[in-house]
């Protein structure tokens, strides 16, 4: 969809606030603002879940609110405690605003490669619910794939209609 980026150092002056304005102005609302930190998905880390998207944004208002919120994030006592958790120091990493127009999703997932394992596997969650997977609120459709022969060595049992899908899902996780 279309969008920008906010990096992670702009700060939301009068200035901003105009261009971030005209820019809404050319984009086809509602609007979605996400985070993108800059330590996000690294080899230990995923942060997955942690971050909070903020979704329908309708106003200029709205959209600076949103922004705010996202900045701010980075302080959460969830964040904090992943920090915690994995012994990094919140002077790190930074966060940064991506705005998008929204699109009502079809469906929700992550993928990510464990090469960890005797072979190298491609994993794949996913679910029909927006932020079902990474909320950890529902029960996600879960493929394992041989990396190199692109078979499904392990699925969950209701996942048997989804193949079509799961064949495109691989060739564009692989593809990234």
């Amino acid at each position: 969809p279309a969008g920008f980026v906010l990096s992670a150092g702009d700060i939301i002056n009068s200035s901003m606030s105009s261009e971030l304005n005209n820019v809404f102005l050319k984009l086809s609302p509602p609007l979605i603002v996400r985070s993108s930190a800059t330590i996000e998905d690294a080899i230990i880390t995923s942060f997955a879940g942690q971050f909070e998207s903020f979704y329908p944004i309708s106003s200029h208002q709205e959209l600076l609110n949103a922004i705010h919120k996202v900045q701010a994030s980075r302080g959460a006592e969830k964040i904090i405690n992943y920090l915690n958790h994995y012994n990094i120091s919140s002077d790190e990493f930074k966060v940064a605003a991506i705005i998008q127009e929204y699109k009502v999703p079809v469906w929700s997932g992550v993928a990510f490669i464990d090469d960890v394992a005797e072979i190298k596997r491609l994993i794949i969650e996913m679910s029909p619910k927006a932020e079902g997977v990474v909320s950890g609120k529902v029960s996600p459709f879960r493929f394992v794939i041989d990396y190199s022969t692109k078979q499904v060595i392990e699925k969950t049992n209701n996942a048997d209609n989804l193949e079509k899908l799961l064949n495109e899902l691989i060739e564009l996780s692989i593809a990234i």
